[in-house]
């Protein structure tokens, strides 16, 4: 049952995160909504919190359409890469050998992305 919760819990926090997103009308607005919330996940996984990075991550993607205004403004900025190497560490490509990779070689305490 805990992992059920945990699961629903990550799909909470990425809706979440998903309609700040898309909540504000201007694209400006939704720019600098998306550019913050990248912000915080590259913080939060400095703090080796991958459980929350990767809810914020997931919750981003959905709001980012290919051709969009938004994803066009989005991508100009350096900070679109710390999105991409997010994407990359929690992709289920090899049985998630990246994120396996980081979470073997971290130090101190870590909330862990079950």
């Amino acid at each position: 049952m805990s992992n059920f919760r945990s699961e629903s819990d990550g799909f909470i926090r990425s809706c979440r995160t998903t309609s700040l997103v898309v909540a504000p009308d201007a694209f400006a607005e939704r720019q600098s909504v998306v550019l913050h919330l990248i912000k915080v996940a590259r913080e939060l996984r400095k703090l080796n919190n991958y459980f929350a990075s990767h809810a914020i991550q997931a919750g981003i993607r959905p709001a980012l359409f290919p051709g969009d205004l938004l994803t066009g403004l989005v991508e100009r900025d350096p900070l679109f890469k710390v999105l991409r190497s997010l994407e990359v560490l929690y992709a289920d490509t090899k049985a998630n050998a990246a994120y396996r990779l980081d979470l073997k070689h971290t130090v101190g305490p870590a909330v862990a992305d079950l």
